[in-house]
């Protein structure tokens, strides 16, 4: 179904909506009647849906998504992957998640030097704590 919402533009929408039945209105979203109702919600084709439900349409590429998933160790949900190079697996405090975006952020943001001379070095000054500068 997910795959269908995103081709359809409808991803966030349909996630939204999905989440929602299943952990606030605890619904049973394997059922076919009930995933075509939540589309419709979500602006999606009621017909169009339950036609792709009743078909293999998605089968190769679930198939295919199911072999990557457990290629990378995936057994279980919540699984988060961050940069294709570093996963959470289950649920995790906001300072795990936050731990591995500061960690994706400063391999992609290397830090840089500025103003470096013809010789490599710093053109600019140094200041320490005191407040004292030294220019080089």
């Amino acid at each position: 179904m997910a795959i269908y919402a995103q081709e359809q533009g409808k991803a966030a929408e349909w996630m939204s909506t999905v989440y929602k039945a299943y952990f606030t209105d605890a619904m049973d979203i394997g059922d076919h009647e009930t995933l075509a109702m939540l589309a419709g919600e979500s602006g999606l084709d009621t017909g169009l849906v339950l036609t792709m439900l009743s078909s293999d349409r998605y089968k190769d590429t679930v198939k295919k998504e199911r072999q990557n998933g457990s290629r990378r160790g995936i057994s279980g949900t919540p699984f988060y992957i961050f940069n294709d190079k570093y996963a959470i697996s289950g649920v995790r405090s906001s300072d795990a998640f936050l731990e591995v975006m500061e960690q994706v952020w400063r391999e992609e943001h290397p830090l840089q030097m500025i103003d470096k001379g013809a010789n490599g070095s710093s053109e600019g000054g140094i200041c320490g704590v005191d407040g004292m500068c030294n220019v080089t």
